[in-house]
């Protein structure tokens, strides 16, 4: 096991319990469905890229790295501040003038077809609204 899989496995391992509590709460499965989704979180990180494996290591060795001081955040609309992804990398020299160091895009993935709800109903969890730009976009 390498580095990378052992921080996967070390985070899995610590919040497992909890996980599965949370998990069976919300969708009342059983042990072949948890362990269907345990298996997609692997497969979901083993696709991660290096700088994110990277960074996921940087955040395990410093656990309350987001109470940070250095951090600040904005929540916002990418549709309603840039118009698209593109246009919201246009204004990052905009966003990081005023301090802003992390960012949280909403809506922004796939949604549902015919749920109105804001677009959080999300259909795709590995792509972006097509009117927003796409995963490339995004990373």
């Amino acid at each position: 096991m390498n580095a990378e899989e052992n921080t996967f496995e070390k985070r899995l391992t610590e919040h497992l319990g909890e996980l599965k509590w949370l998990y069976c709460e919300l969708y009342h499965n059983d042990e072949e469905a948890f362990s269907y989704f345990t298996d997609m979180l692997r497969r979901s990180y083993d696709q991660r890229s290096d700088a994110l494996r990277a960074l996921d290591g940087e955040r395990l060795a410093n656990p309350d790295w987001y109470r940070s001081n250095h951090l600040l955040g904005m929540c916002l609309y990418t549709e309603q501040f840039a118009g698209t992804l593109k246009g919201v990398r246009e204004k990052l020299d905009y966003l990081q003038e005023t301090g802003v160091n992390y960012l949280h895009l909403m809506p922004l993935l796939d949604t549902v077809e015919g749920r109105s709800d804001g677009g959080y109903a999300v259909a795709d969890f590995r792509k972006v609204q097509p009117d927003l730009g796409t995963m490339e976009d995004l990373e």
